[in-house]
């Protein structure tokens, strides 16, 4: 029989899978809670949180969500990173996981569809946001500052020729 309590954290967990696109997990076995402590103030910069959840609970909250094959994953003590963006949040776990190879990256859900580790890994390499944003500026941008400097080049060959025109007509005149 369900206590109110464990409703109640049920309820929060459903707003946080209903709210967050983004959600990975981790296995905390091993971990010291000064670690715990650590590595929540190292996901704060790219404003995540990480959030100790009983799997059983999260387990419910996910049912029929975008993370129901993510409760799956979770095996003994774990946790879930929400709140920043995906590639900034897996960089943050996975080179805490390099010098703590106690944390066990087990897998995300990122926009609907379910990662393991090697998602994760993959996802932490993914530039951020702003910089794939400026890649795609300067992509735009280049044919466009192509065909400028090439009119540009029409334009100079026409004003030259005119005014070697008119120097001759000078000169003959």
């Amino acid at each position: 029989m369900p206590t109110a309590a464990k409703a109640a954290r049920v309820e929060r967990l459903r707003g946080v899978i209903a709210d967050y696109p983004t959600i990975l997990a981790v296995g905390y076995r091993g971990l010291k809670v000064t670690d715990l402590e650590v590595l929540r103030h190292a996901l704060a910069e790219p404003g995540a949180k990480l959030r100790v959840v009983k799997n059983s609970l999260f387990r419910l909250a996910a049912a029929d969500s975008h993370a129901e094959e993510l409760g799956s994953i979770l095996d003994g003590p774990s946790a879930i990173v929400y709140g920043g963006e995906g590639p900034a949040m897996a960089k943050v776990l996975t080179d805490f996981a390099r010098t703590k190879p106690a944390l066990a990256l087990l897998g995300a859900t990122v926009e609907g569809s379910v990662v393991r580790k090697d998602g994760v890994e993959a996802l932490s390499k993914v530039p951020p946001r702003l910089v794939l944003l400026s890649m795609l500026v300067a992509g735009l941008e280049g044919p466009v500052s192509g065909l400028v400097h090439s009119l540009n080049g029409v334009v100079a060959k026409l004003v030259y020729a005119l005014d070697e025109i008119k120097t001759q007509k000078e000169k003959a005149a």
